[in-house]
């Protein structure tokens, strides 16, 4: 039987984690015992609780009291704290013994104490799972099953809200700096739930007065995203409102679903509201569904049974919900710094259909290497998106600090953003005797530069051999991938692995090997149109192999072979272009299609006439693409919105 040891006594620990798991016992839901043999433990290291605590709580004022009455392989710990003391108290606790961990929202503040996290869970093999019970509630299934059931057509949007008055605990600074914090994670994560990953596209929020006090951005904060499946989503989190609300409105093709979730551990009951379109008059009578919906204490068994049955802990959602977040964060200081004040919130979600499809894009040096020519170029074709590799000569990760900020004002005002950053990581230059810590540095540099650019890629290969044999080779390489997808993780990037250099470039089974090896949501794939001709492979009959985990594409074609390759136009060359856009299109592929004409830069081979006609060479490699696509891939079973 497992025994509880809960860390925190404000609002989470006392008034929440406690009381729900005093009603499991009672009702003996989950394993609980009525009568446990252990009473629960409790510390709080923020000093003396001032409201008191149960009679079946005993309190003790340090952890190692707390070890002394508990046996750490059959506890359980809830860590109630704010997420600033995070990282220090899972350190101690994992020394202690301890390893089965509920974790309070947000997981981290930011992305070094992100990175702090999972490294002490990796090293101590920590079993972490984060309170989220908006995604263990009935509410939030039957939202699912409308979304999934047919009838109600394809989800559009959503619209989250989230307020409640939160005026005592925020002036008295307990625990959180932004109302980010507060009740955005849970929304954030049925968000994500509902629509699959995002990317923020604004953020801000409002600062808190009350008489002479003022809390910076802790009065309300707004966020609107965009799925890449194409649903839009806002969120809204009014901390001064002078009611709760906690309601989700989904906007499907044909109706809509407003979700009333309970706002108090006083009463569990949940409405569901559903109105069709095709029902006669204005949209039809809605239909009204009451639910019990007990979420924390669903969430808190499925927990228990799940540690008791040597089970692991659940955080990639949460991560990626921890980066979002911090993204959010950086948009609303931006905002703030730009106007002065904090602006208002933005507009509820359209109730036009979005229109999910294929972004044009190009590398920009293949262009030129100044950075007047790549956005010339761009500009010329009128595409909205840049993929950026090196500026001047220089690689974006040894742009100095200066130079990379001029960049990034520049592509903000030519309304270009980056959809990957092209890292030299693992290739050709770099074989796999290079020191690995040149790659950690420039992954540093690079996660810092996604976000102030605004995106998650980075294209890496996979390690050049330098004389080991093919057992070492693999082991090295797979080891230093591991390491970079956890750097990647914390970081909230995702690393694109190319088919192209290095262990796994030519070669399918080994590409699915290593990223089963390497097993985090940080490392997908780069797909290049081009590089079977020149490594010997058909493009077309690989894809069919890693179509499901590609995330990025290259546009490149050629003739010849691996001695003799010359580069053409789109779809005049060897690589079976149209074929494989199809594929892609047909496949569900929303992403970038990125231009790497190799018509002027081909760096590994040192050969480089940007200063003659490349712009023009550029862009007619775009038309032809676009010509290709709209000619030859269109027309099919996979035609869809390209912007």
């Amino acid at each position: 039987m497992l025994t509880t040891l809960i860390i925190g006594l404000g609002r989470a620990g006392l008034g929440l984690h406690i009381p729900v798991l005093a009603r499991l016992r009672a009702e003996g839901r989950a394993g609980f015992h009525p009568a446990p043999p252990h009473p629960v433990v409790a510390v709080d290291p923020c000093g003396p609780d001032p409201y008191g605590h149960p009679p079946d709580l005993t309190v003790v004022d340090s952890l190692h009291k707390a070890r002394g009455l508990l046996v750490p392989d059959r506890t359980v710990v809830h860590l109630c704290t704010p997420p600033a003391v995070r990282p220090a108290l899972l350190e101690e606790v994992a020394a202690l013994g301890f390893s089965r961990i509920i974790v309070e929202k947000p997981l981290a503040r930011t992305p070094d104490d992100l990175e702090a996290v999972l490294r002490l869970a990796r090293r101590h093999r920590l079993r972490l799972s984060v309170v989220a019970p908006w995604l263990h509630s009935t509410l939030t299934d039957r939202l699912v099953a409308l979304r999934d059931g047919g009838t109600l057509g394809r989800l559009r949007a959503v619209t989250i809200t989230q307020h409640k008055p939160r005026f005592r605990r925020s002036l008295a600074g307990r625990g959180h700096d932004s109302a980010f914090d507060v009740e955005i994670p849970h929304a954030l994560g049925l968000a994500l739930r509902l629509a699959g990953d995002a990317e923020v596209t604004g953020a801000a929020t409002t600062d808190l007065r009350f008489g002479g006090e003022h809390r910076p951005a802790m009065g309300s904060a707004h966020l609107t995203l965009r799925h890449h499946s194409g649903v839009r989503t806002t969120i809204t989190s009014d901390l001064t409102s002078p009611a709760r609300v906690r309601r989700a409105v989904l906007e499907l093709t044909g109706g809509r679903v407003v979700a009333d979730y309970p706002v108090s551990q006083d009463d569990d009951i949940a409405q569901l509201r559903v109105t069709r379109r095709d029902e006669p008059g204005d949209g039809g009578r809605p239909s009204l569904e009451l639910l019990r919906d007990d979420a924390l204490g669903t969430f808190l068994a499925h927990a228990y049974r799940r540690y008791a049955a040597a089970g692991e802990g659940d955080l990639e959602q949460h991560v990626r919900a921890c980066v979002l977040l911090h993204d959010a964060k950086r948009h609303a200081a931006a905002a703030t710094a730009r106007t002065g004040t904090a602006p208002p919130a933005p507009l509820p979600a359209a109730n036009g259909e979005a229109a999910p499809g294929v972004v044009y894009a190009g590398i920009g040096d293949e262009a030129g290497g100044a950075p007047d020519d790549q956005l010339a170029a761009l500009q010329a074709l009128g595409w909205s998106a840049i993929e950026l590799r090196t500026v001047g000569g220089t690689a974006v990760a040894d742009l100095t600090d200066e130079a990379f900020a001029r960049l990034a004002a520049r592509l903000a005002g030519a309304g270009l953003r980056a959809v990957c950053l092209d890292s030299r990581i693992g290739d050709w230059s770099r074989p796999i005797t290079t020191p690995f810590e040149q790659d950690l540095a420039e992954l540093r540099v690079l996660a810092r530069r996604c976000r102030e650019l605004g995106t998650r890629f980075v294209r890496i290969m996979s390690y050049p051999n330098a004389g080991l044999d093919e057992a070492e080779w693999r082991r090295q390489v797979l080891y230093r991938l591991r390491v970079l997808a956890g750097h990647a993780e914390a970081h909230g990037l995702v690393l694109l692995h190319e088919n192209c250099s290095g262990w796994a470039g030519a070669r399918a089974d080994r590409a699915l090997e290593l990223l089963a090896a390497v097993g985090s949501p940080a490392l997908g794939l780069l797909f290049d149109t081009g590089n079977g001709v020149p490594y010997g492979y058909d493009s077309r009959e690989m894809l069919d192999a890693l179509l499901p985990h590609v995330r990025h594409v290259h546009i490149k074609d050629a003739v010849g072979g691996s001695t003799h390759t010359r580069y053409t136009l789109p779809g005049h060359g060897g690589a079976r272009v149209a074929d494989c856009l199809r594929a892609l299109l047909d496949g569900g592929y929303t992403g970038a299609l990125s231009i790497e004409p190799h018509t002027a830069l081909r760096p590994h081979e040192g050969h480089d006439t940007t200063a003659d006609g490349a712009v023009a060479a550029f862009v007619a490699y775009g038309r032809e693409l676009e010509r290709l696509v709209r000619d030859q891939v269109l027309p099919g079973p996979a035609a869809r919105a390209v912007r």
